[in-house]
């Protein structure tokens, strides 16, 4: 009997994308399944839409409550050893999780999984298959815009991250590690919780035999001031809640090219200077929340440095435990 998978699906305003998420997940061929939906208090028509899945379990927000949030009450409100988070932009193939389930049942030290995500309507290309470190200490997704049959993208392996928007994680490492941080509301807050994660010894596995179909996001435009404020807010609060200052500064001139070149995409691109500006201040003044995090952070700080050598050192995924052997 294969163990209870619970699939998380975060909607909100989504009636053009919602039925056609839900539908794939039906066609699954694996059946020890349980639906969740949470809905972020839509406005348009997709809890009428949702009604037509009588198996779905419907979960309504009062208020938009962000992803994080939202996909944390999906989660607690799961039964399954495995849980599943999914966009709802994402439609899923119908063996989506069959090596998943495999590898996370024959290695207790993987607690995520990594999936390939696909281009929708371009089936052959990726998206985004996994995410790697860099030296601006953020997860980068891995694009790869190559066929889907490439011998650069069908290795599996241990990668830095997976992307949030179709990962399966392992329930017990959940409930030792915590969820989604709420306070980081939108974005970055899976960078965290998979650093997290990795810091404790869980590893992310890439699949790329685990495919979805990703339409882009629909709930912020990447360039939207929304999107720039989250994003550049949250993106300080990551770094400073997860990393020894030695890793900070080792990798400082990295970080202040990074927010040059940021700040010229928003201002000037964008055209939205004073959206960095709010990002920034308040970013700051938000830092004090996580003293407790910092004084954990200087826990094993050595340990959680040979971590960020070795996912700088290999962007593509590592095939062997051992080069994990080292890391004491």
């Amino acid at each position: 009997m294969y163990p209870l998978v619970s699939i998380v699906v975060l909607n909100w305003n989504g009636e053009n994308l919602i039925e056609d998420c839900i539908s794939s997940i039906n066609e699954l061929n694996y059946k020890n399944l349980e639906v969740i939906v949470v809905d972020n208090n839509s406005t348009d028509k997709s809890l009428k839409i949702i009604s037509n899945f009588p198996d779905v379990k419907l979960i309504q927000n009062s208020s938009n409550n962000g992803f994080a949030a939202g996909m944390n009450i999906g989660i607690k409100n799961s039964k399954g050893k495995y849980i599943a988070t999914l966009n709802n932009d994402v439609e899923v193939d119908r063996d989506w999780l069959k090596r998943p389930i495999e590898i996370l049942e024959s290695n207790d030290s993987i607690g995520i999984i990594s999936c390939r995500q696909m281009i929708y309507g371009q089936k052959d290309k990726n998206d985004v298959i996994y995410n790697y470190m860099n030296h601006y200490l953020l997860p980068q997704p891995e694009y790869k815009e190559f066929h889907f049959n490439s011998n650069l993208t069908n290795k599996e392996g241990y990668v830095f991250s997976a992307s949030g928007a179709s990962a399966i994680y392992r329930k017990a490492m959940l409930n030792k590690i915590g969820l989604f941080d709420e306070r980081f509301f939108a974005y970055h807050e899976e960078s965290d919780l998979h650093t997290r994660a990795l810091f404790h010894a869980w590893k992310c596995f890439f699949v790329p035999s685990s495919v979805v179909f990703h339409k882009g996001s629909k709930s912020f435009n990447k360039m939207s001031p929304t999107f720039h404020y989250f994003h550049e807010r949250n993106r300080w609060w990551y770094i400073w809640k997860n990393f020894p200052l030695s890793i900070i500064i080792t990798n400082a001139v990295w970080l202040i090219l990074m927010e040059l070149r940021i700040f010229r995409v928003i201002a000037f691109k964008s055209k939205c200077p004073m959206v960095y500006l709010k990002a920034k201040y308040d970013s700051l003044r938000g830092l004090y929340q996580f003293t407790p995090e910092r004084k954990s952070v200087k826990v094993n700080a050595k340990k959680k440095k040979e971590i960020i050598k070795l996912f700088l050192k290999y962007k593509t995924p590592i095939v062997s435990d051992h080069y994990f052997e080292h890391i004491t």
